[in-house]
């Protein structure tokens, strides 16, 4: 990905009545992007589609450039997991189903991106505390060799009480990365997961 062009994740609020301004909700806030004729519309199947199909509450993906305001280059739909978090209590803890179709949302989303991509969305999620997707999100990055993911998932897998997993993901991002700010919090993370494992 250059450094011009950007990625989001968002629930459709609106489609201006000339069809030239697309408003969506993301994680940060909402979002406002230009819509013209080379702008690509693709279902989940990644077929295309009309305007008529970016419909209230659709969940979508859009990538786009800053050129005189965010300029939507495509615009594909993604599953619901993905989407901005509801206004439930993120620390409530996620059930099953959850996991599984956070699971599922992160392997669609592995299919279609790099490592680098997958850390961006799996950080985006940590900080809306969608920990299960952010968890499901960094592993498929760590797969691909996004080496810092190792680190975030650390976190998260003490944070959630999964020691060993933990002390894993610790081991694998000191070893990947010889010189890093973070590396005396990572090993003081994976000696703490260390002594709390049975």
């Amino acid at each position: 990905m250059s450094e011009e062009l950007r990625t989001g994740v968002g629930l459709v609020l609106s489609v201006s009545a000339d069809r030239s301004i697309l408003r969506i909700r993301t994680h940060s806030g909402p979002v406002a992007l230009q819509l013209n004729a080379s702008t690509k519309l693709l279902d989940g199947k990644r077929l295309p589609v009309g305007l008529d199909w970016l419909t209230v509450g659709r969940p979508v993906r859009v990538y786009f450039t800053i050129d005189n305001g965010a300029r939507a280059l495509e615009i594909t739909e993604v599953p619901a997991a993905l989407a901005p978090a509801s206004d439930a209590d993120p620390s409530q803890p996620t059930s099953a189903a959850e996991e599984a179709e956070c699971a599922a949302a992160a392997e669609l989303l592995a299919k279609t991106s790099t490592a680098a991509q997958l850390y961006h969305v799996g950080r985006s999620a940590v900080g809306v505390k969608r920990h299960a997707y952010a968890i499901a999100i960094l592993r498929k990055a760590a797969e691909r060799g996004a080496i810092l993911a190792w680190k975030n998932l650390a976190y998260l897998y003490h944070a959630d009480g999964q020691f060993d997993a933990c002390a894993h993901a610790a081991r694998a991002f000191l070893a990947g990365v010889p010189e890093h700010p973070e590396r005396e919090l990572v090993e003081l993370t994976r000696m703490r997961c260390s002594k709390a494992q049975p």
